[in-house]
C-alpha cells in the first residue's frame, strides 16, 4: 500500500499518540489517591502525603497569582497537579496534552543535581518551574487559537521554540526570589566559570537543543536561564514572556529571530554574544582572584569526566564510581601502586560507596516492584548484589557489627542503626522533614557527621550515638556538604561555597577553628582522607564535569567556629485535611480530536481518497486510556474504526481493542482493475481482543508478557481474469508474547550495547474457541549486543518461526524485506524476521531461520547545529552485514539455504530541537534462489523502501 500524506499531520499524531502508548502504568496500583480542589488546581496525591499536598495547594494558587500577572496568560481549565513520592531522584514535569498537567516529585534534590537544591523550600522552587511551564506552553494566540475551538488541545506553538527559552524562562521565574534558584547558585557559576576557563562556552545551537558534550542537558537550563536574566535586565521595559506571546500567534513555527526583533529589536544572536562577552569579563575576574590566592596542586587521576565521583580509599587503593554518557556506570578500583584502572562492576545510578575491608557498600537506585526508583543497599565482594527491596536507603556506612544509614520517605529523613541482614534497631533521627545527607561514621568513636539542610541553608552536623546529642558545627548562610572524619577522628573535612567557591575545608574539633585546605577553579566535593592522614583524594569538577583527583593534606589559615546544639524537628504536628478520593471523570474526556485525508494505491496509477479522525484521552493518573479513530474510503464505500483501551488501575494492565476495517456502505465491487491487472486481492479484517499485560522492570531489564485473546473475522476479494472471486474466515485464539531487554543505551550509543533483547510470540488457533480452523504458530528472536572499541557494537542476531498445521494460504514467513519501487511502515509482525537482498512477498513458508551478524561503527559523532535551526546533526554510522537463513516447507537442506552481504548507513539528527530522527540507506546482494541486488532507504521506526523492479507475484515455495 502506497500513502502520501501530509508531513506536518504525521508529526503531531506521532507525537500524540507516543504520548499515549508510553501513558500507562506510570503509578503502581497499591497507591491509594486523593484529591483537593481548589480555585485553579486540581491536587492530586497518593496516602502519605496529606500534609504536603495541603502546603502544595497554598503554594500553587499564590505561584498562580504571581506567574499569571507576570505571563498575562491563564489557562481555561483546572490544572491537574500530581505529587507523589515515586523516585529518589528529584525532579517534576509538565505537559500540556491532552490537558495540563504537572508532576512533582517531593524528595529533595542534593547540591550536585544541578544547582536544584538552592532553595529554602523545594515545592514551591519545583511548582514556579513547572507551572511556568505550564502558562508558557499553553499559550495560543491568533489563527493559532481558533484550533482550540475546532479541533481542540492540538496546537501548540511553543513547544517548537529553542530549549534554551523554553527552559530558561522557568529557570528565571524560579530565582527571582533571591537568594534562592539555580540563577542565584554558587553551583551555576561553577559550571560556567569553567566553561570561560577551559574556553568552551556552548554557542547559541548547542542551548537550542540537548547537547551530548558536558554539561550535557544542564546547558539549556543554565545558559538560558542566565541569557533570559541578561535580556530583563537590559530590557526592563520588556518582560521575556513578550516572546512566548508573539510566537504563540505564529502560522508558521520556529520564528523566534522574528519574534525577537518584533520584541528586543534586535537579533537573538547579537544579544547572545554581548551576554557572553559580559560573563567572560565577569567570570575572568573572579578566576584572577581565586589565582591570587594560590591554586592548589593536585593530581588528575581520571579523565572521563560526566559524575565521576565518591571516590573512597579502599585499602590500599582507591574506589569511585564513574558515570557517563558513554558507558554504563561502573565501580572502577585505582591500583594506586600500579597506576591502572579495572572494573569491578556495573552499577546503576548511585548516590554513595562506603569501604568496610575487602567489601564495598553501595547505596544505589533500582526499580522497586517494576513502578518505583528507589535507593536500596548493594554489596560488593567479588560480585555485585542487592541486599534490599524497597529500603530507600541513601547513604551508609559500616558501624560496629551493622551500619548506620540514612533512610528517607514521603518527604521524611530517618538516622537509623540496621544488623548485619539490614533490619531496622533503632531510630536515632526519625521522619524528620530536614534534609539529612552525606552520612560518615567515625572508625574510633561513636560519632557520625552529616549534612542537615534547614532554613534552605546546609550545615555540618556531629552526632555522638552513645550521648544522642548533636551539635551544628557549622551554622551560616552557606552550603557546607560532604563531611569526612580524618583517620584520628578529631577532624571533619567537609566541602563549602563560603568563598563563592566550591573549597575543602577543615573543622578541628578540639581547638574549634575551621580552615581551607584547597583553593581550586572549579571546584572540590566527596573527600575522603587516606589512613596516614597525608593524601586527600576527592572529586574535581573540571572542564569535562567531576574527576577523582589527589591532593597532600595540609591545612590552611584558620577561624574560630562556635558549635551549638542542635535538636531536630521531627514528627511535626499533623493537620486536618479536606479531601475526597480520587475520580478520574474530571480528566478522562478526550479534549482534542484531529482529522486526516490521505490517498491509498488501489493498483498502478489508481487512487482512493480517505477522510477521517483520530482521538485519544486518559485520565490524569493515567489509570484509563484510550484511542479512537475513524477512517472513510471515499472510492470503496467502507469505513474503518478502531478503539483501544488500557485499565491501569490493577498489576497488571487490562486492556480491549476493536478493530473494523469492513464496515462495507454498498456490496458493489468498486474498484476492478483494467485488463492489464492480471490478479489483485483485498483483505479487510475484523477484530476484537482483550488481554493482560504484566511489566517487570529492573534499572537495566526490562520485561512485559502480554496474554490475550483474539477474535478476527478476515474478509478476502480476488479478483482473476475478469472474475470476482470472494470468501470469509474466522480466526480465534489465544497469544502470548514475552520481551527481555537488558541492553544498555546512552547518548553516544548508535545501538543497544552490552547486553542481550530476546522476544517471543506464539499464537493458538483452534476450533473451540471458535476458530474455522485449528493452527499455530510461534516465532521469536535472540540478539546479543557486545560493546567495541569506544561505541562500536558487534550484533549477533537469531530469528526463526514456526508453523504447525498451517494452510498454504497462512503461511507466516516471508524470506524477503523490500519490495522494489514500494514504500511501507517498518514491518513489525512476521515481516520483521525477513532477510535483506531478497525481494518481498515473493514466497513464503512455515518455516523461517535467519542468522544476522552486524558491526556497528560510528563514523562522526558531534553536535554540530546552526544558530537557532532546528536541525541538529547527531551520528553517523556504518553498518556491514552478513545474513544467512532460509524459509521453507516442513524440511529443507542447508544447499537450500541463502545468504546476503550489504553495508548500512545510518544518520541521527535531531529535528524540532526534542525529536531525534535516524534516517538509513543501504545496499545489499541476495545470493542463492530469487537473490537481487537491492539499494533501500528509511526512517527509522517510520518508513522504508527500495528502488523501483518489475512486479513480482505472491508464490508459495512448493
Amino acid at each position: 500500500m502506497s500513502k502520501r500524506l501530509v508531513w506536518m499531520y504525521i508529526f503531531l499524531i506521532t507525537f500524540l499518540y507516543a504520548y499515549r502508548v508510553h501513558a500507562a502504568s506510570m503509578f503502581h496500583p497499591r497507591y491509594n489517591w486523593y484529591s483537593i480542589k481548589t480555585e485553579h488546581f486540581w491536587i492530586h496525591y497518593h496516602d502519605g502525603l496529606e500534609q504536603d499536598a495541603l502546603r502544595l495547594a497554598t503554594i500553587a494558587e499564590e505561584v498562580h497569582e504571581k506567574l499569571t500577572k507576570n505571563i498575562s496568560w491563564q489557562p481555561f481549565f483546572r490544572t491537574d497537579v500530581v505529587l507523589c513520592d515515586t523516585t529518589d531522584m528529584a525532579n517534576g514535569f509538565s505537559t500540556p496534552f491532552p490537558y495540563n498537567r504537572v508532576q512533582l516529585f517531593v524528595v529533595m534534590p542534593h547540591v550536585e543535581d544541578a544547582g536544584l537544591s538552592n532553595t529554602d523550600d523545594w515545592l514551591r522552587m519545583v511548582f514556579t518551574h513547572e507551572y511556568t511551564h505550564t502558562l508558557t506552553l499553553d499559550m495560543i494566540g491568533g489563527i493559532p487559537e481558533a484550533t482550540r475551538y475546532t479541533l481542540g488541545r492540538v496546537c501548540f506553538p511553543n513547544i517548537l521554540m529553542p530549549v534554551w527559552a523554553v527552559e530558561g524562562y522557568p529557570v528565571l521565574q524560579e530565582s527571582k526570589d533571591k537568594p534562592w534558584g539555580r540563577l542565584n547558585s554558587n553551583y551555576t557559576l561553577m559550571v560556567l566559570r569553567q566553561e570561560v576557563y577551559s574556553k568552551n562556552l556552548k554557542d547559541m545551537s548547542l542551548a537550542s537543543n540537548y547537547p551530548r558534550e558536558w554539561p550535557a542537558g544542564m546547558v539549556p537550563y543554565l545558559y538560558g536561564g542566565l541569557f533570559v536574566e541578561f535580556c530583563t535586565q537590559n530590557y526592563p521595559e520588556k518582560d521575556f514572556q513578550e516572546i512566548f506571546k508573539a510566537n504563540a500567534d505564529n502560522i508558521l513555527p520556529f520564528l523566534i529571530e522574528k519574534n525577537f526583533n518584533d520584541v528586543y529589536g534586535a537579533q537573538t544572536i547579537a544579544l547572545w554574544h554581548i551576554w557572553q562577552k559580559e560573563l567572560i569579563n565577569d567570570l575572568n575576574d573572579q578566576i584572577a582572584e581565586i589565582k591570587k590566592r594560590g591554586v592548589s596542586y593536585y593530581t588528575m587521576l581520571t579523565s572521563t569526566g560526566f559524575y565521576t565521583s565518591f571516590p573512597r580509599f579502599y585499602n590500599d587503593d582507591i574506589v569511585f564510581v564513574a558515570m557517563t554518557n558513554k558507558e554504563k556506570p561502573s565501580l572502577i578500583k585505582y591500583d594506586t601502586h600500579k597506576k591502572t584502572f579495572s572494573r569491578l562492576a556495573y552499577v546503576n545510578n548511585p548516590n554513595s560507596i562506603s569501604v568496610n575491608n575487602n567489601t564495598i557498600i553501595v547505596s544505589d537506585i533500582q526499580y522497586y516492584r517494576s513502578f518505583d526508583l528507589f535507593s536500596d543497599v548493594f554489596i560488593y565482594d567479588n560480585r555485585y548484589s542487592q541486599k534490599t527491596k524497597g529500603l530507600r536507603v541513601h547513604y551508609i556506612e559500616p558501624f560496629k557489627s551493622g551500619y548506620i544509614a540514612i533512610l528517607y520517605n514521603k518527604g521524611k529523613y530517618s538516622l537509623v542503626q540496621l544488623d548485619a541482614a539490614f533490619t531496622i534497631q533503632k531510630y536515632f533521627i526519625h521522619n524528620t522533614p530536614f534534609q539529612i545527607s552525606y552520612l560518615r561514621v567515625s572508625g574510633y568513636s561513636s560519632k557520625a557527621v552529616f549534612s542537615i539542610v534547614h532554613n534552605g541553608f546546609s550545615d555540618i552536623a556531629l552526632y555522638d550515638f552513645i550521648t544522642e546529642n548533636m551539635l551544628l558545627l557549622t551554622n551560616d548562610s552557606f552550603a557546607d556538604i560532604h563531611p569526612a572524619f580524618h583517620p584520628d577522628g578529631q577532624k571533619v573535612i567537609f566541602s563549602s561555597d563560603r568563598d563563592g567557591v566550591f573549597n575543602l575545608y577543615e573543622i578541628n574539633l578540639a581547638s574549634k577553628k575551621i580552615s581551607r585546605i584547597s583553593n581550586v577553579i572549579g571546584g572540590a566535593f566527596f573527600p575522603d582522607i587516606s589512613s596516614d592522614g597525608t593524601t586527600i583524594v576527592f572529586s574535581s569538577y573540571e572542564a569535562n564535569g567531576y574527576n577523582i583527583a589527589l591532593m597532600p593534606y595540609a591545612t590552611g589559615h584558620s577561624q574560630e567556629l562556635s558549635p551549638i546544639p542542635f535538636t531536630i524537628q521531627q514528627d511535626e504536628e499533623q493537620k486536618e485535611i479536606l479531601h475526597q478520593p480520587y475520580n478520574p471523570l474530571y480528566s478522562v474526556i478526550g479534549p482534542w480530536w484531529a482529522p486526516f485525508l490521505y490517498s491509498e494505491e488501489l493498483y498502478p496509477n489508481k487512487y482512493d481518497n480517505h477522510i477521517g479522525f483520530n482521538t485519544s484521552g486518559n485520565d490524569t493518573l493515567y489509570r484509563h486510556s484510550y484511542a479512537l479513530g475513524l477512517d472513510c474510503a471515499l472510492m470503496q464505500k467502507r469505513m474503518t474504526l478502531a478503539l483501544d483501551y488500557i485499565y491501569s488501575g490493577l498489576y497488571p494492565d487490562v486492556f480491549a481493542s476493536y478493530n473494523d476495517e469492513g464496515i462495507i456502505f454498498d456490496d458493489w465491487f468498486p474498484w476492478e482493475p483494467p485488463d492489464t491487472v492480471a490478479y489483485m486481492k483485498r483483505t479487510l479484517k475484523r477484530t476484537i481482543s482483550s488481554g493482560i499485560s504484566v511489566p517487570f522492570q529492573k534499572f537495566y531489564n526490562y520485561n512485559q508478557l502480554l496474554l490475550y485473546y483474539t477474535y478476527e473475522k478476515t474478509m478476502v476479494s480476488e479478483y482473476y481474469n475478469n472474475a470476482v472471486f470472494t470468501h470469509d474466515m474466522i480466526l480465534a485464539g489465544l497469544h502470548v508474547a514475552f520481551l527481555h531487554d537488558g541492553t544498555y543505551m546512552g547518548s553516544f550509543s548508535v545501538s543497544p550495547e552490552d547486553g542481550m533483547v530476546f522476544e517471543t510470540y506464539a499464537d493458538i488457533y483452534n476450533s473451540s474457541l471458535s476458530s474455522d480452523i485449528s493452527y499455530s504458530k510461534v516465532r521469536g528472536g535472540l540478539y546479543y549486543f557486545f560493546r567495541g572499541f569506544g561505541n562500536d557494537v558487534l550484533t549477533f542476531m537469531l530469528k526463526g518461526g514456526f508453523a504447525h498445521n498451517a494452510p498454504n494460504y497462512l503461511y507466516s514467513y516471508n524470506i524477503g524485506r523490500y519490495a522494489k519501487g514500494k514504500s511501507q511502515g517498518i514491518p513489525e509482525d512476521e515481516d520483521a524476521y525477513s532477510m535483506r537482498g531478497f525481494a518481498k512477498d515473493m514466497f513464503y513458508g512455515n518455516r523461517l531461520a535467519v542468522g544476522i551478524v552486524e558491526y556497528r561503527i560510528p563514523l562522526f559523532q558531534k553536535d554540530i547545529g546552526y544558530r537557532m535551526l532546528p536541525l541538529m546533526f547527531r551520528d553517523i554510522w556504518l553498518t556491514p552485514f552478513v545474513e544467512y537463513g532460509n524459509i521453507w516447507i516442513d524440511s529443507t537442506s542447508f544447499d537450500d539455504f541463502k545468504y546476503s552481504i550489504g553495508t548500512q548507513l545510518n544518520i541521527r539528527i535531531t529535528a524540532g530541537y526534542w525529536a531525534d530522527i535516524e534516517g538509513f540507506a543501504g545496499v545489499v546482494k541476495g545470493y542463492g534462489n530469487f537473490g537481487e541486488l537491492q539499494v533501500y532507504c528509511g526512517i527509522a521506526t517510520v518508513m522504508e523502501g527500495a528502488l523501483k523492479q518489475h512486479s513480482i507475484i505472491r508464490q508459495v515455495i512448493q
